[in-house]
């Protein structure tokens, strides 16, 4: 697997209940020589989504209000933009795949596009790194301030790779994740 196959990706959603919906999507990837990049927009609600879907609780965790979303893009723009995003990677990367996917999926039934988007957990990507760069990978993290926001907090997941990565390197015991 070499490392610009990987897209890391972060949802902020409406709730956490059944009927919520995407509000923000954040994705960070590395381009050639390993800088991060990071693309992450603000959803306008679909009419087609319920406001019984929005918690309260949610909001005051995402610092994000319902106002705040009245002028975002629309969701089908955002849809797109974000498949023409993940198109050009090979692995969509999750530290939550079950809650991303699920609001991921709404948001794509906005798209004219039939493309599904198959998430990788997180914790998969570390399989081939040694214990003790997945164990500074995870100190990295308890280290990090998560903002509860898509953009940030995608790219402290690309971080955390990317520090246990350059770990192997440092003390020579790469074990063939990146060619």
């Amino acid at each position: 697997m070499d490392i610009q196959d990987l897209i890391f990706i972060d949802v902020e959603a409406s709730g956490l209940g059944v009927g919520s919906w995407p509000i923000e999507i954040g994705l960070a990837w590395f381009d050639a020589d390993e800088t991060i990049k990071t693309w992450s927009s603000l959803i306008r609600p679909s009419p087609d989504w319920h406001m019984d879907g929005w918690d309260h609780n949610a909001e005051d965790i995402h610092g994000l209000s319902i106002e705040d979303l009245q002028d975002a893009p629309h969701a089908f723009d955002v849809a797109n933009e974000f498949l023409a995003f993940v198109s050009a990677r090979k692995f969509v990367v999750s530290d939550s795949p079950a809650f991303d996917g699920s609001w991921i999926n709404v948001l794509l039934e906005e798209s004219i596009s039939t493309h599904r988007i198959d998430l990788v957990n997180f914790r998969n990507c570390t399989d081939k790194m040694s214990d003790q760069a997945a164990k500074h990978m995870r100190d990295f993290l308890d280290q990090s301030v998560i903002l509860h926001r898509a953009g940030p907090d995608a790219r402290i997941n690309a971080e955390a790779f990317l520090e246990g990565i350059n770990f192997d390197r440092t003390v020579d015991k790469f074990g063939g994740l990146i060619s």
